[in-house]
């Protein structure tokens, strides 16, 4: 049975080190990164900005005992990061040259985002050497059991095909596609609401 921990902020450096590799082929990781040589360099600051300024100072972070994999929870209601966070952001979006599609790819998950009350699964990975041992599912039906018991839908976006599958067997349904952009990824939002079990 895998071990499943709240992450801390002594998780950092690993799990943006794992998320990193995690996301590196990933569609939307390409197309705000399109620089290979620099992609993981660049994935590793922006999970860090994640980690450290959204998920564990305003979510939950859910992780494996040997961090191989992480989900990112925001909890309904979850106010945008304040302007020093965004800098940061618009920093790491300049050095990547991938200013305008990260503004994009920001609007239109903005429009898209349902307004009715639901936790926001943003982020989950799993290091490419542990993936397909159903470590990710295990970390997100920890948080859908409790949401389940109070009643409360989730909400996420896909950016694989493969990805839609595996949220379909945790019960989210696609409610619509969007292309990001002209040759950008091919994004799923999907909504689950709570079961009784």
């Amino acid at each position: 049975m895998t071990e499943i921990v709240r992450a801390g902020q002594g998780d950092i450096e690993p799990l943006a080190a794992m998320l990193a590799r995690a996301f590196f082929p990933d569609p939307v990781s390409a197309y705000l990164f399109p620089d290979e040589a620099r992609r993981a360099e660049r994935l590793d600051a922006f999970f860090r900005l994640q980690l450290t300024s959204v998920y564990l100072e305003r979510g939950e972070v859910y992780t494996t005992a040997d961090r191989s994999s992480a989900v990112l929870w925001l909890p309904p209601g979850t106010r945008p990061p304040g302007p020093r966070v965004q800098l940061r952001y618009l920093s790491l979006a300049l050095r990547s040259h991938s200013l305008r599609r990260g503004r994009r790819l920001a609007r239109a998950l903005y429009r898209l985002r349902p307004r009715q009350p639901h936790y926001y699964l943003g982020t989950v990975g799993t290091d490419p050497r542990f993936q397909r041992q159903g470590l990710a599912s295990s970390l997100i039906d920890v948080v859908l059991a409790r949401l389940d018991a109070m009643r409360m839908p989730a909400y996420l976006e896909a950016s694989s095909e493969s990805n839609v599958r595996l949220y379909n067997s945790l019960g989210f349904a696609v409610v619509t596609q969007v292309m990001i952009g002209r040759g950008g990824p091919r994004l799923w939002t999907m909504w689950r609401e709570a079961v009784r079990r």
